[in-house]
């Protein structure tokens, strides 16, 4: 989390456009896995136990976190959670299930949620008809559609990321010549205004992370699925400009998820789930 702002990354260009919701869009339509739902790096059980066998397990709190889960694409991770609150609160559980709001920027990953949500309730004997989660359609890197759609409300105490980071990762960084007016949030415009002269931009990470600590509480968490060992390396750290609030998170646990092979010869390979807290 050390890197120079000012060091020239590779560019991004050549790779899968996992930052661009026409790919999305495409995927959601054409890729057949997507159809009865995939789930990226692993399961949602590596989650779910970070969620309900911590010490202080989030999951029972009451009353109950308000969880922001990004990026959901076709995970059945938010329909999981419901699923457990079911179990643990027979007699609230659909009140809790409206402290979950999921958001994608891809229309298709809203509808297929939406889809699966009424399905699993009719299964159960219930109102398919009536939506007990929340779901919103927004560019997480839009910082308007961030304020319009997710800002107006209560802040999240827990953002769930199953890689959506990674996605966005594969994005161009924004250039610090080209962050002005009144279109980018308020510390981004300020790291701009530190980096007069100077060659380089900002991660989209980054851009990310900033969007995320306006809408969620001080001391709230972000919980980083990632395929990265070194996911927060391309971020410019508050001791490297004059903007204190260019990376309001501090990262407090790196756990890692061993990846499954059905080859028993297969090398060890790891995911990991970064706990970020909200400063």
């Amino acid at each position: 989390m050390t890197a120079s702002p000012t060091r020239t990354r590779p560019s991004k260009s050549s790779g899968l456009s996992y930052h661009s919701a026409s790919y999305w869009n495409h995927r959601f339509i054409t890729d057949p896995r997507e159809s009865s739902g995939f789930e990226w790096l692993s399961s949602s059980t590596s989650l779910l136990s970070l969620l309900t066998t911590s010490p202080a397990p989030l999951l029972l709190r009451d009353p109950p976190i308000h969880i922001l889960h990004i990026g959901v694409g076709t995970s059945s991770l938010s329909l999981d959670i419901l699923k457990y609150w079911r179990q643990q609160f027979p007699a609230d559980w659909m009140y809790r299930a409206k402290n979950i709001v999921n958001v994608d920027f891809s229309p298709n990953s809203v509808d297929f949620q939406r889809r699966a949500e009424c399905q699993w309730l009719g299964e159960i004997g219930e109102d398919g008809d009536v939506e007990l989660m929340e779901y919103r359609i927004v560019d997480l890197l839009d910082w308007h559609q961030v304020e319009s759609v997710l800002g107006q409300g209560e802040p999240f105490d827990l953002v769930l990321d199953k890689s959506t980071t990674d996605s966005i990762s594969t994005g161009e960084d924004t250039a610090f010549t080209c962050i002005k007016g009144d279109t980018h949030h308020p510390s981004l415009l300020q790291l701009a205004r530190s980096k007069i002269g100077v060659v380089g931009g900002v991660a989209t990470t980054q851009v990310l992370g900033i969007h995320l600590s306006s809408i969620v509480k001080p001391d709230g968490l972000w919980y980083c699925h990632s395929y990265s060992s070194d996911r927060w390396d391309d971020v410019i750290s508050p001791s490297e400009a004059a903007a204190a609030d260019i990376w309001p998170w501090k990262q407090t646990d790196k756990t890692s998820v061993a990846v499954e092979s059905s080859d028993p010869n297969a090398p060890l390979i790891n995911h990991y789930i970064y706990t970020m807290q909200r400063s």
